[in-house]
């Protein structure tokens, strides 16, 4: 393996542990807060929106483990193209 593929899968991985460090601390975060054991900060109108806000940072981790692996996909297929 090259390269340039060690480092997408050195990628992959740092992604994956990256989204499960963020679910580890956001899907709790989002069970108190709908729970109503968290007081929601003044701006937040309400605790499914609070719970919507801490979920985003999951959604934008796994945004980027999503994208890792279509770059690998996507190297793999190239690499046989040629």
């Amino acid at each position: 393996m090259n390269v340039e593929m060690q480092e997408k899968f050195k990628n992959l991985r740092q992604r994956i542990q990256a989204l499960s460090m963020v679910v580890e601390i956001a899907l709790p975060a989002m069970e108190e807060i709908l729970d109503g054991k968290y007081e929601l900060p003044k701006n937040c109108p309400s605790k499914e929106s609070g719970a919507a806000m801490e979920f985003g940072q999951v959604r934008k981790k796994l945004d980027g483990l999503i994208a890792a692996v279509a770059e690998i996909d996507e190297a793999i297929w190239i690499k046989r193209e040629l």
